[in-house]
């Protein structure tokens, strides 16, 4: 059993393919889920993008697949398989209705498996797939992690917003590091793991402070969502940023040795 996951340590979230300054990805969102989203057309899938529009009209979404369960629950079961995730398509296949594959889907995510690392290294590739012209041919982008993909990120959208500042530590290059220039956006295509506690992110050489500053919510990118309720390292109290944030830098400084970086999500125009 492992005491301790390397993810809010050293997991590369700043390398080079996970930073872009292309920050139409926050409205497109990654390539690889294009194929899926737009040949099956779950709405619940791709509910938050625009949301705040809809907010002034219409209902506040709730991101359920209503009476498309089995169909989702099918097309993500499969990915899975062809995708060489027996075992979690074999979870998955228990679950008896939305609440229970969603939180197993979450549960999934948080575990120490090959899933983890593949899922957010596929979404940190979309930002190469992204700097090249968009064919209308979407079979281009299929990837069988998208269903799997597509249903978290609608997943944590229904767990409680962490409003409060949170923490990721790693390790980042310094050429890469020069990247991140102060009063500057860019985009982190891949979820974003972060901590609510600041001792759970000691390691590498800089740590996120993450914070927002969007006095609204375009595409319901404002805050963190609260999966320490669900993840396999509760002492971690673990807050999930959904795929494709847009932040700002809002402070580089040095202590002892440690780079400390304030940023900031931003979801408005």
């Amino acid at each position: 059993m492992i005491d301790k996951r390397e993810r809010l340590r050293t997991s590369p979230i700043g390398e080079n393919i996970s930073f872009s300054k292309y920050i139409g990805m926050v409205f497109e969102e990654p390539l690889i889920l294009h194929h899926f989203a737009q040949k099956h057309q779950f709405y619940h899938w791709i509910e938050h993008l625009n949301s705040f529009e809809r907010f002034l009209t219409e209902p506040v979404p709730n991101y359920s697949m209503k009476e498309n369960f089995d169909a989702v629950k099918k097309l993500i079961i499969s990915g899975l398989s062809d995708a060489g995730f027996t075992y979690q398509a074999y979870q998955l296949a228990a679950a008896c209705d939305e609440d229970e594959l969603n939180n197993c889907i979450i549960k999934q995510y948080t575990e120490e498996t090959p899933l983890y690392y593949q899922v957010n290294a596929e979404l940190r590739n979309c930002h190469l797939l992204q700097n090249e012209p968009i064919t209308s041919d979407l079979e281009k982008y299929h990837n069988d992690l998208a269903p799997w993909i597509l249903q978290l990120n609608t997943a944590i959208r229904k767990r409680p917003s962490f409003e409060g500042k949170c923490f990721r530590g790693t390790r980042i290059d310094e050429d890469v590091l020069k990247l991140y220039k102060e009063k500057e956006l860019f985009v982190w295509a891949p979820f974003v793991s972060a901590s609510k506690c600041k001792e759970q992110c000691f390691g590498g050489n800089v740590l996120f402070e993450i914070f927002t500053e969007s006095a609204m919510s375009l595409n319901d990118k404002r805050f963190p969502r609260d999966i320490s309720g669900l993840s396999a390292f509760f002492e971690e109290q673990e807050v999930l940023l959904p795929i494709a944030c847009a932040y700002r830098v809002h402070y580089i400084k040095e202590e002892g040795g440690l780079t400390i970086m304030g940023i900031a999500t931003v979801d408005y125009n």
